[in-house]
This record gives structure tokens, sequence and C-alpha cells, in this order.
């Protein structure tokens, strides 16, 4: 899929999920941009793990969503669990 004319998104890879739907994974982001594309895209499912893009876009608490969701997934690939309670004192 070649996807041109969006700022500061430089490449995109088409991915499956294991549920089996497709999503479109970039390398760059620009969220504001994005979102106004509500025709084609489903703005409520999109992710974005740049914290200050989400911080300056959808405010203080969808940024500590984030960083609590990161810190998840590396401690996640490495087999360590730990409480989503403990993760939220950080």
């Amino acid at each position: 899929i070649r996807i041109t004319g969006v700022p500061n998104i430089y490449r995109c890879f088409l991915k499956q999920n294991p549920s089996g739907q497709y999503f479109i994974e970039t390398q760059g982001s620009n969220l504001v941009y994005l979102m106004t594309f509500t025709h084609c895209i489903d703005v409520k499912h999109i992710y974005c793990n740049n914290i200050d893009e989400v911080y300056n876009v959808l405010g203080v608490e969808a940024a500590r969503s984030v960083i609590i969701s990161e810190i998840r997934a590396v401690l996640e690939n490495f087999g360590i669990y730990l409480n989503t309670r403990h993760t939220m004192l950080l």
C-alpha cells in the first residue's frame, strides 16, 4: 500500500491482528491530520505511541494511558507480569 501526502508519516505497513482485522502501522505520526479523515479512518481506533503528540492533541489522561500501555507491552515482551495497579503508580 502506498500512502502519500500525510506530513510526518514516512512509511506504512499493512498488518493483520490475531482476530483477522487489518490495520496500517506507520513510521512517523500526525494525529491531528489523521483525525480529520473521519470518512475513511475509524478515528476511535487510532493508536499513537508518541506520548508528546498524544498529550498535545488529546490531553494528559490520554498520554498517561499511552505510557501505561507501552510499559505493559515492554514488560510482556520479556514475560514479566505486572499488575495494572502497580504500573499506574509510576
